[in-house]
């Protein structure tokens, strides 16, 4: 099972180690300690953020430069995604397949963009859920 993007975007490194909780949390509870799987978040956040923060208080621009040396400071790291990546992905047996399904979903749902979920069987065939 796979989160794919169907959009190019940048997603925070905040959002990635939301769902990669959430989905961690939610296997622990559904499949037991004594059964295998194995889950990863393929892309780093290795994209640097950058603000330009300006005061915004009355009186304020004797204390601004305007745009002179305006390349900011570091805010956060971003993971730079390309559409038909994919994000992350799960293997688990085909008896956990309904609780991995109800993990990657609510993951998915901590990724701000448009993603799509794709059931992808050893065999090669593929099931995809909706977007």
């Amino acid at each position: 099972m796979r989160m794919v993007a169907e959009a190019s975007f940048q997603v925070r490194s905040n959002a990635l180690e939301a769902a990669r909780m959430t989905v961690l949390s939610q296997v622990r509870k559904a499949i037991p300690s004594d059964e295998a799987y194995f889950f990863k978040v393929v892309h780093y956040p290795h994209h640097i953020l950058r603000k330009h923060a300006m005061a915004g208080v009355h009186k304020a621009e004797r204390l601004q430069k305007g745009m002179r040396l305006a390349f900011g400071k570091p805010d956060a790291r971003a993971a730079q995604i390309r559409r038909g990546d994919v994000i992350m992905f799960m293997r688990v047996n085909e008896q956990h397949l309904e609780a991995a399904k109800y993990c990657m979903k609510l993951a998915k749902l901590k990724i701000p963009y448009m993603t799509r979920i794709d059931v992808v069987r050893l065999d090669g065939t593929e099931d995809e859920e909706g977007a």
